[in-house]
């Protein structure tokens, strides 16, 4: 079989989805992938041809006619978006001739991203697909009400990030001494931050040696107020992208991931924790629950409550026996539930059933 592979993002979680899966997919079907200047980033793909595309407004036609020329002279079986730009927009028309397998990472736009431009962007992505692979039942259900047929959607899980174990970890004294939450990713509106401050306030009261790192880009500013609320001590902020080299000393310094979504689909925060035995502090959101699960892999709680999230942190603060077992629990269920491997052939046997 010979499949392309169509990632226009060169950083952050969509690489790591596409290289996990691109990398497992067996060796014996034919891979080549089109996706955004890898730079040194190359390395991370194996046995798969990569085309790299520049994506800039400034080269659309040149984009075109080159993406174009690679799907043509590769002549692939299938095509399998795992993200989308809004330059293949143009080539819907093109890419119907083959047949299209969709990841649906999200299936409604988030808030923050919820424009016009963005929604039509998402809408035409999603119809794109001949089938549609999606993160979680939620998720299937959301497709099913926008129209989708339900017999052309699969769940997969988002899958295992252990690949991050490999990296050194760097030590950090400022968290010497301190109870550590993590909050991580890009700062966007509908990941909550502002509750989670908020919540940062009432667990202060109870158990002042605690520190809550926040570390991802994204606008800071309608946070300012709540930030210089705090001392140093208690939050640390590190506003810009996190190299992959890095993300291991954010995880190995932590107690607890706390993930404070107003709404959300799913994440790849969740399997980093689950791969460094972190337990997760999380909010009944989206397909999160189904990745969740509470009082084993961690705890969930109510959107936009503070005080149900400062009551799960202040828990696993005092309950040091309670907040391991989950974190062990949460590295069992990623190696068992959120295998590649698996995923792979799941992948594989649905390519199948489109040709």
């Amino acid at each position: 079989m010979k499949i392309l592979y169509i990632n226009p993002s060169p950083t952050g979680g969509m690489l790591h989805y596409s290289t996990q899966l691109v990398n497992n997919i067996p060796e014996e079907h034919e891979k080549a992938l089109i996706i955004g200047n890898l730079g040194d980033k190359k390395s991370l793909y194996s046995n798969i041809t990569i085309h790299e595309i520049s994506w800039k407004k400034t080269e659309l036609v040149a984009n075109v006619l080159e993406i174009r020329k690679i799907v043509k002279s590769f002549n692939p079986d299938i095509i399998h978006f795992t993200s989308f730009h809004f330059i293949l927009i143009l080539l819907v028309p093109f890419f119907k001739k083959y047949r299209i397998v969709v990841t649906a990472h999200d299936v409604d736009a988030h808030q923050g991203t919820d424009n016009f431009f963005y929604k039509f962007v998402l809408d035409q992505y999603l119809k794109l697909g001949d089938l549609l692979i999606t993160h979680g039942k939620n998720l299937k259900d959301r497709l099913v009400e926008k129209g989708f047929d339900e017999s052309k959607i699969f769940i997969l899980p988002h899958g295992d990030y252990s690949f991050f174990l490999n990296y050194s970890v760097e030590k950090n004294s400022s968290v010497e001494n301190r109870d550590t939450l993590l909050f991580f990713g890009r700062i966007l509106k509908y990941k909550g931050l502002n509750y989670l401050l908020e919540s940062l306030k009432l667990v202060i009261q109870e158990h002042p040696d605690v520190k809550l790192i926040v570390a991802g880009k994204g606008n800071m500013d309608e946070y300012r107020d709540l930030v210089q609320s705090f001392k140093a001590e208690n939050l640390d902020i590190h506003n810009y992208f996190i190299e992959d080299k890095d993300v291991p000393s954010y995880f190995s310094m932590a107690d607890i991931v706390v993930l404070p979504y107003i709404e959300a689909s799913q994440t790849g925060i969740i399997p980093i924790a689950y791969a460094f035995s972190k337990p997760v502090i999380a909010t009944n959101v989206g397909s999160i629950p189904e990745v969740v699960d509470n009082g084993i892999t961690g705890i969930l709680v109510p959107p936009k409550d503070e005080k149900a999230l400062a009551v799960a942190i202040l828990r696993l603060l005092k309950d040091k026996q309670l907040a391991k077992e989950l974190g062990t629990n949460a590295y069992h269920k990623m190696k068992e539930e959120l295998s590649w491997d698996k995923i792979a052939i799941r992948t594989i046997n649905i390519y199948k059933q489109l040709l």
